[in-house]
Formats: C-alpha cells, structure tokens, sequence
C-alpha cells in the first residue's frame, strides 16, 4: 500500500508536464524501450533499474536525433524505435531460459511483492523528482507552452527538455515494480488528465493528480484483495475509470451550472431586494384594479401621449416625487412612511432583464434624477406598491 502511494505521488508531478507536453505517445514508448535493459542487467547480473533507466533515456534520446536528422514527424520516429526497443528485448529475454518468471513481475507489476529496498528507491526518485520540479518549476512552464520564448527569457530549453525527459525514466524505472512497465503509463497519465477536467493551476493538477492516483491505488488493492486479481493491472483500470467517471462528471456539472448560477443570481436579488425593504407593512392597496395588471390609483388622470413622467420613492423614508422626462424637472409631493417592495415583483423583473441581457438601474430618492428613453420599457406593474411607478 505505502508503495503504491508514494508511486502514485512519483508520478503524478511528472505525468502533468507528459499530459501538458502532449508526449504521452513517447511517454509509452519509453516503457517498452525499458525492456531491452532490464532483460540484459538481469543476463549480465546488474542492477535492472539501472539498465530500465539507461535504456529509457537511450529511447528518448533516440526519437530527439531521428526527428531533427530526417524530415520523419516525431510520430513515425516514436514508432519506430518503439518496435524496434521491443523486439531487441524480446531476442534478449528468448535467450534466457530462466528470465521468464520475472519478465512477468517487469511487465505487469507486483504492488504486493515489494521490498524495503524498492520502497527506498520510490522515496529517493520521488525527492529527486520534486526537488527538480520546484527548481525547474519556471523553465518547464516556458518551455511546455512556448519554447521560443523561454530561449528568449533565458531559461535553457536545451536543458529543461532533456530534465524532463529523465523525470519521465526515473519515475517509470522506479513505479514498475508496482504497475509494471505496461502499466505504469496509466498511473502516470490518468490521474493528470482526469485532475485537468477540474482544475487549471498547474500546482492544484500535480496536487490533485496525487490525490486521485494515491485513491486509484486503495481502490484498486481493495478490489484486487476481493475479487482476487491482478493487483497492478486493477490499480490501472481503476485509474482509468476514474477519469472517464469524472468526463460524464463533468458534462453534467457544465450542464446544470448555468441554470445552478441564474438561480443562485436571482435569489440573491431578492434577498437584496427584501433587505432594502426595511421589512416595513406595504401602504394601503389601490383602490381599484382594471384589467389585467393594471393599477388605478385615485387622483391619477390617463394621458392621451407618451408616458413622460417617473413616480421616485425612497423605500426608507417613503419620501415620495415626480420626475417629468421632457422638463427634466423633480417635483417632491411628500413622505408617506417606508415602503415595501415586492420582492417576487422585483426579482421576476430582474430576471427578464437578465435573460433580455438589458440593463436597469431602479432610481430611488427625492434627490436622484433619471432621463427615461424609447428604448426602456416601463417598469412592470404589479398589484402591489412599488417604486419607479410610471404615472398615466
């Protein structure tokens, strides 16, 4: 379990520059470039982490010179030195009769066969690996999204690049005793692609990459305990379903977010509403209601031209005046005590605004003026006292 963690926090760092790159194509090729080397350390009786990683970095070195000495797209180079990497690692291991138990442990990983010297080794790769990360944290960020410019800002793309390339062998070399070699490619990219599906921050996708490769290893031992399967290749499936789980996730969220943020828009303006109101009882109802939703209030006289003038209230004070759009003049009547907006009014108001995408600015105030325009509907009626009532 520990070296399932600590693999999954190894690679999680490293797998969202590949993600980020684009190399994960590479990323694979240099997992099975690793055959050739572990299977001739183990025939010569070295250290097979040594030969997994000289012969990783050799893959990698080898696709950089092919693509810059030929008119070969990265791809085809990839491809071939994949096939070619794998095939000398099969003629190597058919040569030895006894390499065929642990061929099986290099390529599909044993979480559970893990000794005290392999969990070492995770821990060193994984200090090497972020301390490499904070330090080259500026370069890498240049040198993934605009490698011109970080040769202009100075930050040695000839460096960053090949630094990367070793972070990549030194986090494969060290997880396949997990995952194996076929695996690894899954711990490594999963989790970084499916923390990118929620966040942008490079630090959050490392974080979180972790956390979610970290919960595909308990899920995947779990589930391997029980049903009795491999256990490198559940911890592997699982981080893939993972990310597919968070896909179908995430569409929803998408979805449902803008209904979610208009609702959580209006209620907000009715809370606003509701506070500016002061909690006060509404004046006394018209006295009469036509049709529909018009109000007739005593003492009102219908106009035979445009609606010209603006009833202001002030909803604290209830201090009540007329503004006339053509004079440009305030004519104060008096105040008349607090008044309650309707908060249900105000808040459908708003909401047809909003979907209208129009703006309206309620003028409130003995004080505050106001120029009213062709193009401004009026203020919707209710049966209820509201301010910036227009006057028939």
């Amino acid at each position: 379990m520990a070296a399932g963690v600590v693999a999954a926090c190894l690679c999680a760092p490293v797998g969202c520059w590949v993600v980020l790159r684009g190399n994960v194509f590479l990323g694979d090729a240099m997992t099975h470039g690793m055959l050739p080397g572990v299977a001739l350390s183990a025939l010569l009786g070295f250290d097979v982490l040594v030969g997994g990683f000289v012969a990783a970095v050799a893959m990698a070195v080898g696709v950089a010179a092919i693509g810059r000495s030929s008119k070969l797209s990265s791809d085809t180079s990839i491809g071939l030195l994949l096939v070619g990497m794998l095939a000398l690692g099969v003629v190597i291991v058919s040569r030895s009769q006894s390499f065929a138990v642990d061929l099986t442990g290099f390529l599909f990983g044993d979480v559970l066969a893990v000794q005290t010297a392999d969990l070492v080794t995770l821990g060193v790769a994984l200090i090497v690996t972020l301390s490499a990360v904070v330090v080259g944290h500026r370069a890498f960020v240049a040198v993934t999204f605009d490698a011109r410019k970080a040769a202009t800002l100075g930050l040695r793309p000839d460096i960053a690049v090949p630094t990367l390339t070793v972070l990549v062998a030194i986090a494969m070399v060290a997880s396949f005793h997990v995952v194996g070699t076929l695996l690894v490619l899954g711990l490594l990219i999963a989790p970084p692609a499916t923390a990118l599906l929620w966040v942008r921050s490079i630090p959050r996708v490392m974080t979180v990459s972790a956390v979610l490769g970290s919960l595909a290893v308990y899920v995947g031992l779990l589930i391997s305990w029980h049903a009795d399967t491999a256990g490198g290749a559940t911890i592997a499936g699982v981080a893939v379903l993972m990310f597919f789980a968070s896909t179908v996730a995430r569409r929803i969220v998408a979805k449902w977010k803008p209904a979610v943020r208009s609702m959580g828009s209006v209620a907000a303006s009715v809370c606003l509403v509701t506070a500016c109101s002061g909690g006060a009882a509404p004046p006394a109802a018209p006295s009469a209601e036509g049709p529909g939703d018009e109000v007739v209030v005593e003492g009102a006289r219908e106009l035979d031209g445009p609606l010209t003038r603006l009833v202001l209230v002030d909803p604290g004070s209830g201090a009540t005046a007329v503004y006339d759009a053509v004079d440009e003049t305030e004519t104060p009547i008096g105040e008349f005590g607090p008044v309650a907006v309707s908060a249900v009014t105000a808040a459908s108001h708003i909401w047809r605004r909003a979907t209208a995408r129009r703006s309206w600015t309620p003028v409130h105030g003995p004080s505050t003026t106001a120029t009213t325009t062709t193009t401004s509907p009026p203020i919707p009626r209710s049966s209820g006292p509201s301010t910036g009532r227009w006057l028939r």
